[in-house]
């Protein structure tokens, strides 16, 4: 058996460097320092940070205080049944702050007033003061005639 003339063996072809390759610096490949470390580091932080403020909102929310008049107790009650009705009375009772917040509230002195039907019969000074965190504030108070 003859071997075709026309058949070539399948050796590599002599590979002939192109010009750019013969003559430019070859640069070697440096290693890219990934920052994904970074990214990561970034993401946790937003995604803490995104939790503690729905959680300040859900339970550290700001609230009014509540203020409530408790027991009344009538002295020097003096009334007149003439054409024009007419009364003078104190009365002492305790006012109540009750501060349902995570911290100090603070309140000036300020003042109330007492109606009987349209009219005001009486005004009662409220002294200043701190209701404490989660803690409730009693005073006393005198209501005079104004």
């Amino acid at each position: 058996m003859q071997e075709d003339p026309q058949a070539k063996s399948l050796e590599p072809i002599e590979d002939y460097p192109r010009s750019d390759m013969v003559f430019g610096w070859i640069k070697p490949k440096q290693d890219k320092k990934s920052s994904k470390c970074l990214v990561y580091i970034l993401v946790i932080m937003v995604i803490q940070g995104s939790i503690l403020l729905v959680l300040a909102n859900i339970f550290l929310r700001a609230r009014t205080p509540d203020f409530e008049i408790g027991s009344v107790k009538v002295r020097n009650l003096k009334y007149g049944n003439s054409s024009v009705p007419s009364f003078n009375f104190t009365l002492v009772t305790q006012v109540t702050v009750e501060n349902t917040n995570f911290g100090e509230f603070r309140f000036d002195k300020s003042t109330g007033t007492v109606w009987c039907g349209s009219e005001v019969v009486a005004l009662m000074k409220i002294p200043k003061g701190i209701a404490q965190a989660r803690a409730t504030e009693k005073m006393k108070v005198s209501i005079n005639e104004p």
